[in-house]
């Protein structure tokens, strides 16, 4: 998490935007795994969406992290979470 804050990922070309948005899979991962605030893992997610939705809709890295921070979400707690997860097939 100390490396990621330092990243400055609009620095890479728009050209690559699949690694662009893996980037922010990893980054979501990241801070799920060190117990940040959920909130900041589905800030990434979301980012990933926008740069490359195919990444969030088709990558299984970041369906299971969906799938992991809906067990553990409330539907109020993250508003942005559920409309995702739905978009991206996890929620019917």
């Amino acid at each position: 998490m100390e490396i990621a804050d330092r990243l400055d990922i609009s620095s890479l070309p728009v050209v690559l935007v699949g690694p662009r948005a893996q980037v922010h899979v990893d980054l979501a991962e990241s801070a799920l795994m060190a117990s940040v605030d959920r909130s900041v893992a589905v800030l990434h997610l979301l980012e990933a969406e926008r740069v490359a939705a195919d990444v969030v809709h088709a990558n299984l890295q970041a369906r299971t992290l969906l799938l992991d921070l809906l067990a553990k979400d409330r539907r109020a707690a993250t508003p942005g979470l559920w409309p995702l997860a739905k978009r991206a097939g996890v929620l019917p």
